[in-house]
């Protein structure tokens, strides 16, 4: 007979093989073609000439070195937006307020982000056409941050995106570090409030978000639907010029496909083992800059913190503007430069595109549920493994999916899937997304699961009730709230996933987040708006519904 037990153990084990699964085949997939091994286009043979034909292709070191560009300064612009915003606000009157908006702005889709911030900053945008009679600039002199050749305003919206999920990372850590303890010290032997942040609370910041960083750095790398908008289109980044070489009609640019992917990875280990150097050598051994007994502000100090405030209205003020220029656009009829406001509205473009939207919108969420709640399930049987072995989920499978380039993983997966074309499409694409979900899901749901007293289901076991049931009848209904959290979190990712929809999916999936990117390549404004809120408000549904619902508790 099967105790509770080894089903226990045989479940955890089935979700550690279903969530794995596609990291093997994406590596064997990616792999095998690189060094020219496809037998699916006849060769059997490994050989180096996809790399001789990669290293001979005349945009791949400008797009290398584009991509590296636009990582290290939007990596750097989060660290410094972040890291200044806390020293000037954390635990002031200010600090709550802020924690408040920042779930808001990290739940807007990239992509939706992407449209409005084109919308806002192109040289016929919104801002230019506020400060267009003030200061009469042609649009010839504009400034160009939408498809700059050398990436700064992708830069620049990649660091506003991530500076909110830096900052709720950092929140517990800082909360474990006693940081009104650490300045109370560090004020006693007369450093200014500042000199403490800088030489003690930022080594042991910087040290507990090794994780996040990484996760932002791989993102950075590796994103293809906020490139297609906001980035240089010649020389594209690395990522988009691989995309492109997969959607090649030659079929023979697949290996070719695979050696980039395969050196994308290795590039983002690059960068990951250099980046965390550089916090060895100025964190152990060129850290001079701790205890040389500065204990005033310099000038950089002074002034950082004087412009710190901008930061933050940079970082609220971008995201909702660009929702409020979608929401604009998508009911202009008629709106010519360098007018502030549409001259005309109308309803025609979302009664064209309602039927479709429809259609998108049930597919999106089809898709978000099953797997959020696949990963959610996943999630329940490793933390309760856990608690019941104390043998937690090895990190390997949290870290793979959130660092390593999605465009390299992916493509290894579809590379296997060619020798099955009898694949559901769908179920395909819902595991794909089961691989990026589940690592949110399990993270998101383990402090409340970590946080539960184990004596509440002792008492109950101990008046008679078998422990399955105690556990549905007792510790479910205590951690609902944090269930709630994890399955919006987990939607939340799965309706932005454009390259495991597209890929998995071969085209034949359409979901709110490939539509908006494929009408970006289109010149109608009004319909870009129309998909871009679309996306946008998705989130904020969940949002607002989880609130709804624990009001209602909370009145109960």
């Amino acid at each position: 007979m099967v105790t509770r037990s080894q089903t226990l153990r045989l479940a955890y084990f089935s979700a550690i093989l279903i969530c794995s699964m596609p990291l093997l085949i994406g590596l064997i997939g990616t792999l095998a073609p690189a060094f020219s091994w496809l037998p699916i286009l006849d060769l059997h043979q490994p050989s180096l000439a996809s790399w001789r034909h990669l290293f001979h292709e005349p945009v791949l070191w400008r797009s290398i070195s584009l991509t590296i560009f636009i990582t290290l300064c939007s990596t750097a612009l989060t660290l410094l937006f972040s890291f200044t915003l806390l020293m000037r606000f954390y635990n002031s009157k200010y600090w709550s307020w802020i924690t408040g908006t920042l779930s808001p702005i990290f739940a807007l889709p990239h992509v939706a982000f992407a449209i409005g911030f084109t919308f806002l900053l192109s040289p016929s945008g919104w801002i230019f056409r506020l400060l267009h009679p003030i200061f009469n600039i042609s649009q010839a002199h504009a400034w160009i941050l939408v498809n700059d050749t050398h990436g700064l305003g992708m830069s620049l919206a990649l660091a506003i995106k991530e500076t909110p999920f830096l900052l709720l990372m950092s929140i517990a850590p800082l909360q474990q570090l006693n940081i009104n303890q650490l300045l109370t010290v560090g004020t006693s032997l007369g450093y200014q409030p500042k000199q403490v942040w800088y030489k003690i609370i930022m080594p042991l910041w910087l040290s507990y978000l090794r994780l996040p960083i990484a996760a932002i750095i791989g993102y950075s790398l590796s994103v293809v639907d906020f490139s297609l908008i906001l980035a240089p289109l010649r020389p594209a980044p690395f990522a988009v010029q691989i995309w492109q070489w997969i959607k090649e009609p030659n079929l023979a640019m697949l290996p070719v496909a695979a050696a980039a992917s395969l050196l994308l990875l290795v590039l983002a280990l690059i960068i990951l083992g250099g980046l965390r150097y550089t916090e060895y050598l100025l964190m152990k051994k060129c850290n001079t800059w701790q205890f040389n007994g500065q204990r005033q502000s310099g000038y950089w100090g002074k002034l950082i913190s004087t412009i710190t405030p901008l930061f933050y209205g940079v970082m609220i003020l971008l995201p909702l503007l660009s929702v409020f220029m979608l929401a604009l656009w998508s009911f202009s009829f008629r709106w010519r430069f360098p007018d502030i406001l549409p001259q005309s509205w109308t309803l025609k473009f979302w009664m064209s595109q309602w039927e479709n939207l429809h259609s998108l919108f049930a597919t999106s969420m089809s898709i978000a549920l099953l797997s959020t709640f696949i990963s959610l399930l996943f999630s329940i049987i490793c933390l309760e493994y856990k608690q019941k072995n104390h043998k937690g989920l090895p990190l390997i499978f949290l870290v793979i999916p959130l660092v390593v380039p999605q465009v390299g993983l992916l493509f290894g997966v579809q590379i296997i899937t060619l020798y099955f074309p009898y694949l559901d499409p769908f179920s395909t694409v819902v595991w794909g997304h089961i691989l990026f979900v589940f690592p949110y899901v399990y993270l998101s749901l383990a402090p409340a699961w970590q946080a539960f007293d184990q004596r509440y289901l002792q008492v109950a076991t101990s008046l008679g009730t078998p422990p399955l049931k105690a556990w549905f009848l007792v510790k479910l209904p205590l951690l609902k709230n944090g269930l709630i959290f994890a399955i919006i979190v987990g939607m939340g990712v799965s309706l932005t996933q454009y390259l495991p929809t597209l890929i998995l999916g071969s085209g034949r999936i359409a979901t709110i987040t490939t539509e908006a990117v494929a009408i970006t390549s289109g010149q109608d404004r009004r319909i870009m708006a129309i998909y871009g809120l679309m996306q946008a408000l998705l989130p904020f549904i969940l949002i607002l519904s989880s609130f709804h619902y624990s009001q209602r508790v909370h009145k109960r």
